[in-house]
């Protein structure tokens, strides 16, 4: 059992207050069993169909058998068995370092699964590499790796311990460089794809998160769909928070550097947060922790007041993430986000009419959850009928000065029909009356000059104007 000492702030509070479920919820992961898929080549072939033809069924089933015995060899029929522990599904603010999966050196195997052996190019350097004698080294890789093993329990048997809490730390820094050693032993194999997590593990539990981050990564863009996947992303995203919480209680400026905490990155604790959450949501589009990334990033943006990032990723999880459990939450933030991104009448609607469609989206979807924030949603709508009858007061207004009354009567008609609750209602019935007698149009301050000009009506062709065609007709 291993406890950490690094206070648990972000860990510890729900990225989102509902009362009905936790919305940092974490997946669980399984250890997934490898299938052996035999070629086809064992099968029996065109000219053992002809023998059973000519000397008899038994006599070419007998054949078949044995050919397929010495094709196989020795090798097992059976299941291969690992040892891998699942965990239990909880919310992930009940993580600690208890949770640890240790892999061991038995539930390693030689072979490289199906999906991630190397591409036929690289059986070169494969080949060369053999010859020359840098290959993999198979078994000084295990005996590392058994080296790292003792490493880690021994690191684990301190941090439970009161007195060696402190010493922990070295020694899961110990176990982390010499499981990236055995990896490096014996590249693009089992061994190396768990080195790298165990190494993650170490460098994790040992408070080192920056350098875990890193080795988690590594793991990833090597073993894309590596059964670890689950637990790392799970990792990453706690120390994500971890970052924020930090980042939010001292924040420290953009030119300063961090030289001597261990558990924060060089500089820009909340850029590499977010961008944590980033990958989570590329590295595993359709994982358990995805929606929970996109939802996590767009209020990490909103708290810091950049409305325009924050509004990309709660229209992101609305659209990619449709069955998420956090959709009222995107809908609900959304809306905040596009009131805050409005600058006036003198800039885009497009704010405006998105909070207004997701108000209406969102009591036709979620009628029970926005009863429950009817204040806020009450405010926002107000506040979106404000800014659009300002739109129309101004558009009227401009007519209004322009001394072109016939489209300032439409512009002020049209905001007291639309908008009668808003005080632009009033100044607009106002300025219908003092305008009703005024004509559509202003008169031309110089006429003499317009008739210069062509007139811009549409000239009746000549056969319709002249006499002789009328005649004709």
């Amino acid at each position: 059992m291993v406890r950490r000492t690094t206070p648990q702030t972000a860990v510890n509070q729900p990225l989102c207050n509902d009362n009905n479920r936790d919305t940092a919820g974490l997946a669980i992961w399984n250890a997934q069993r490898r299938l052996r898929i035999f070629p086809l080549h064992i099968f029996p072939s065109t000219r053992r169909i002809a023998c059973m033809r000519e000397s008899g069924t038994r006599y070419c089933i007998s054949t078949t058998l044995t050919s397929l015995l010495s094709v196989i060899g020795c090798s097992t029929l059976s299941q291969p068995q690992t040892n891998y522990d699942s965990l239990s599904q909880k919310p992930l603010s009940q993580w600690t370092s208890d949770d640890v999966v240790q892999v061991s050196q038995e539930n390693i195997e030689e072979e490289v699964p199906a999906d991630e052996k190397v591409k036929p190019l690289d059986k070169i350097s494969k080949t060369f590499q053999r010859i020359s004698g840098s290959g993999p080294q198979t078994e000084k890789a295990r005996q590392q790796f058994r080296l790292a093993e003792n490493t880690f329990r021994e690191a684990s048997a301190q941090r439970a311990q009161p007195e060696l809490e402190t010493t922990g730390d070295d020694v899961f820094f110990t176990a982390a460089e010499q499981y990236e050693k055995a990896g490096a032993l014996w590249p693009d194999s089992e061994l190396e794809q768990d080195a790298l997590f165990m190494a993650g593990e170490s460098y994790y539990f040992g408070n080192h998160y920056p350098r875990a981050n890193l080795t988690y990564e590594q793991l990833l863009k090597q073993y894309p769909e590596t059964r670890h996947l689950d637990r790392v992303e799970a990792r990453r995203f706690t120390i994500s928070q971890y970052w924020l919480s930090v980042n939010e209680k001292q924040a420290r400026p953009f030119y300063a550097f961090n030289w001597t905490d261990q558990t924060r990155p060089l500089r820009d604790d909340f850029g590499h947060a977010v961008k944590i959450y980033d990958r989570i949501r590329f590295d595993d589009p359709t994982g358990r922790l995805a929606d929970d990334a996109t939802l996590a990033a767009g209020v990490a943006y909103l708290e810091q007041a950049d409305y325009h990032q924050a509004d990309q990723y709660f229209t992101d999880l609305r659209t990619h993430f449709a069955s998420s459990e956090h959709q009222f939450h995107a809908h609900l933030y959304g809306i905040q986000a596009k009131l805050q991104i409005y600058e006036g009448p003198d800039y885009s609607a497009e704010p405006l009419l998105g909070a207004e469609k997701l108000l209406k989206q969102i009591h036709r979807q979620f009628p029970q959850l926005a009863k429950r924030e009817h204040e806020t949603l009450n405010k926002a709508y107000a506040q979106v009928r404000l800014g659009l009858a300002e739109r129309g007061w101004n558009a009227g207004k401009f007519y209004d000065q322009r001394k072109q009354y016939k489209s300032a009567r439409l512009h002020y008609q049209q905001l007291l029909e639309d908008y009668p609750e808003t005080p632009f209602s009033q100044q607009a019935r106002d300025r219908l009356t003092q305008i009703a007698d005024q004509p559509d149009s202003p008169p031309q301050a110089v006429p003499w000059l317009v008739k210069i000009f062509p007139d811009d009506t549409t000239a009746k062709p000549l056969i319709a104007t002249s006499p002789l065609g009328n005649a004709r007709r």
